[in-house]
C-alpha cells in the first residue's frame, strides 16, 4: 500500500492512496507512474479543522518535483475547483427550489387531509422514515481519536437497505453512492 499527498488546497488535501502487488523487487513504482503491479488506486479528500473552532486552519503548501507531480497536482486542483462550483450551484438550486417544495407539501396535503381522492400508490414521506440510533463504542476509533468513518458509512449503507427493503417490499440491490459528506466528527459515547 502506497500514499502520498497530491493537492493542497487552502485547508484542504487529496491523498493518493494504492495498493500494488508484491514481486521480488524492493522496488516501488511512483504514485503517479503506471505500473503492472497497481491493483487499486483512490483519492481521499480531507480537510483540516481547528480543533477549538471547528473552522477551517491552514495547512502546509505542497513543493512539487517533477512533471508528474505537477500534472497530477493540476489535475486534482481541476477537480477542487470543480467540486467548489458544483457546491455553489447545489447551494444556488436549493435556494431556488421554494415553489417545488410548496407543490410537494400541497400534494402531501390532499393525501393526508383527503385520502380519496389521492392516488392509490401515493405514500407520504414521513411515513417512509426509519431510524436507529447507537451509542459510539472505543473499538470504533480511528487513529485520530474518534468514530471511524467507514463504521458510521456502515450504519448508513444498513439503513438504507431497510428502509428501501420496507418501502419496495423486497430486497433492494445496492447500485451506487452519490456522495457521503463528514460535516463534524463523532466521539465515543455519543449518540
Amino acid at each position: 500500500v502506497i500514499g502520498q499527498v497530491a493537492f493542497v488546497g487552502k485547508s484542504s488535501l487529496d491523498i493518493a492512496i494504492e495498493i500494488h502487488t508484491a514481486d521480488d523487487s524492493d522496488h516501488i513504482p511512483p504514485i503517479v507512474t503506471y505500473s503492472k503491479s497497481k491493483l487499486l488506486s483512490s483519492i481521499f479528500t480531507f480537510v483540516a479543522r481547528d480543533k477549538d473552532t471547528g473552522k477551517a486552519a491552514t495547512i502546509n503548501r505542497l513543493s512539487l518535483d517533477t512533471k508528474e507531480e505537477e500534472e497530477l497536482a493540476a489535475t486534482r486542483a481541476a477537480i477542487a475547483s470543480n467540486r467548489k462550483l458544483a457546491l455553489s450551484a447545489e447551494h444556488d438550486k436549493h435556494q431556488h427550489c421554494g415553489e417545488v417544495i410548496r407543490q410537494l407539501i400541497d400534494a402531501g396535503s390532499v393525501i393526508e387531509d383527503m385520502p380519496a381522492l389521492a392516488h392509490s400508490n401515493a405514500v407520504l414521506m414521513k411515513l417512509t422514515n426509519l431510524e436507529n440510533s447507537f451509542i459510539c463504542q472505543p473499538q470504533n476509533v480511528n487513529l485520530g481519536g474518534r468514530v471511524f468513518g467507514g463504521f458510521m458509512m456502515h450504519r448508513a449503507f444498513d439503513l438504507a437497505i431497510a428502509t428501501c427493503y420496507t418501502f419496495a417490499g423486497t430486497y433492494p440491490v445496492f447500485q451506487q453512492v452519490d456522495k457521503i459528506v463528514f460535516r463534524k466528527p463523532v466521539d465515543i459515547g455519543d449518540l
